[in-house]
């Protein structure tokens, strides 16, 4: 099967490969001599029959995929986005299968998606000369523009002082002031952006990046005592001292991270809240610093100096890269793109636009639907490897179907009551436009760039006009088959 997936992969576009094959004596026929696709049998895309590593690349693999997915094994033929694999997650493996050894890119992880696939092409790759993107005069340290997405949040000013991503960790059982300021100046000594203070003005927005060491983390850790018991009367704290470490947060001023220490004492655990700019981090380096707190504990518990893995790229030479590229002809060229998906009609979905003074962070209401394990099975792993995919794409198709379908009854409504409204005049079509976000970390644009260990805001966005015209949305809806569906 790898072999015929290999033979189909060289001559077809990437979603055009099949994610699962199916044997057949011969294929079901209607009476009139032509393929009967309802006859077809369903393919079985979310079990595969184990296969154990057959060598030291594949075994370094195995164990790093099962490691980042949380599972106990994984087989060399297992489609790493089926069995729980996501981009950030992609980006993981390169960090972990690098420490061993074995060099993979996420590109390769997403197009080849199993163990045996990229054990092939590490192995294929070795000995060969890998590009590696040089830093610039003082690494990491000093002045780097804003990051695209630290642009758009200048942008569209208002205040950003308490703009924050936050985490909330179970600390070890003992450990004491001196040990946990420890471990945390280890993190914000290899983090570079930790020690980055905001600036406005001269060479343009920008961060500039302090020297390791210069950074007081004992004044930025703040001790509440506790009983241990994490109750709703506890999270109703936890609530309140977040929102004064927010409060507390300076990107101008340096102020980068906070941190609220929930003391239980010497025999239980605490817990330490971390509120951080969102400047300094995404939802990727949450996955960096956590494991990097446990391995900088782990040493300094041990009375070791704590030496974290170093990182490739840094922060200020991946963002100097960034805008370098930003301004080259084949960049300024796919302008016209751009311009033209934000050129056409954008309809409303409810009875009026947004209006930026009332609809505001604080008039924000959340609708939280809860789904059986059924559904949820379906969507994160049957539905995505059937249509060779991700869950984006099952959520986005789904959002697309829906609005159709709230468009068409909007405008049948107007119909019949003769009504002539900014909304009903608006949702003549041209599909939905949405604003997505991607993890931002693709090194294919600064080729010899490894951010894999990096912290920072990389997120990228773009727009994406959804458009499901032609469709039978009533049969995609229905669960039944779309017209003309191959």
């Amino acid at each position: 099967m790898a072999e015929l997936r290999r033979f189909v992969a060289d001559r077809l576009p990437e979603f055009m490969v099949p994610s699962a094959f199916v044997m057949l004596e011969r294929l079901p026929l209607t009476a009139n001599g032509k393929l009967d696709r309802a006859a077809l049998p369903e393919p079985d895309v979310t079990t595969k029959e184990y296969r154990a590593p057959s060598s030291v690349v594949e075994e370094a693999l195995a164990a790093v995929f099962a490691e980042v997915l949380g599972v106990e094994r994984v087989g060399v033929d297992d489609d790493f986005f089926v069995v729980g694999g996501d981009s950030i997650r992609s980006i993981q493996v390169v960090a972990r299968a690098r420490a061993r050894g074995v060099e993979v890119t996420p590109r390769q992880i997403f197009e080849s998606r199993t163990v045996a696939e990229l054990a092939r092409l590490a192995q294929e790759s070795t000995g060969t000369a890998v590009r590696v993107l040089e830093e610039l005069e003082g690494g990491g340290n000093g002045w780097l523009p804003l990051p695209p997405a630290g642009q758009f949040l200048l942008e569209l000013g208002g205040g950003y002082r308490r703009f924050s991503m936050s985490m909330e960790v179970e600390l070890p059982v003992g450990i004491d002031e001196a040990g946990l300021v420890g471990t945390l100046a280890a993190v914000v000594d290899r983090h570079d952006v930790l020690r980055a203070r905001l600036v406005v003005g001269g060479e343009g927005a920008g961060l500039v990046v302090a020297e390791p060491g210069t950074v007081a983390v004992a004044s930025l850790v703040r001790r509440v005592v506790c009983d241990g018991v994490w109750d709703e009367r506890w999270r109703a704290v936890a609530e309140a001292e977040l929102d004064g470490a927010a409060g507390l947060l300076d990107p101008a001023g340096g102020v980068m991270a906070r941190f609220v220490w929930f003391d239980a004492g010497r025999e239980r655990a605490g817990r330490l809240l971390m509120v951080l700019h969102h400047l300094a981090v995404d939802g990727v380096s949450w996955r960096i610093l956590v494991p990097d707190l446990a391995a900088a504990w782990s040493q300094v518990r041990a009375g070791r100096p704590a030496v974290l893995d170093g990182v490739g790229t840094s922060l200020r030479r991946w963002s100097h890269a960034l805008a370098d590229e930003a301004n080259t002809a084949e960049r300024a060229a796919e302008l016209s793109v751009w311009q033209e998906m934000l050129g056409g009609p954008d309809p409303v979905l409810g009875s009026r636009r947004p209006d930026p003074v009332v609809d505001v962070m604080a008039t924000v209401d959340t609708v939280r639907v809860e789904v059986d394990p059924t559904v949820t099975g379906a969507l994160l792993t049957t539905v995505p490897a059937a249509f060779h995919g991700g869950v984006d794409d099952v959520l986005l198709t789904a959002l697309a179907l829906a609005v159709s379908r709230h468009h068409t009854r909007h405008r049948s409504t107007d119909a019949s009551t003769d009504a002539s409204t900014d909304a009903g005049t608006d949702a003549g079509g041209g599909g939905v436009l949405v604003r997505l976000e991607g993890h931002g970390r693709e090194e294919v644009v600064v080729p010899g760039a490894d951010v894999s260990r990096t912290v920072g805001w990389f997120t990228s966005m773009y727009p994406v006009r959804l458009d499901v015209s032609g469709c039978d949305v009533d049969q995609a809806l229905a669960g039944g088959r779309l017209r003309g569906w191959r």
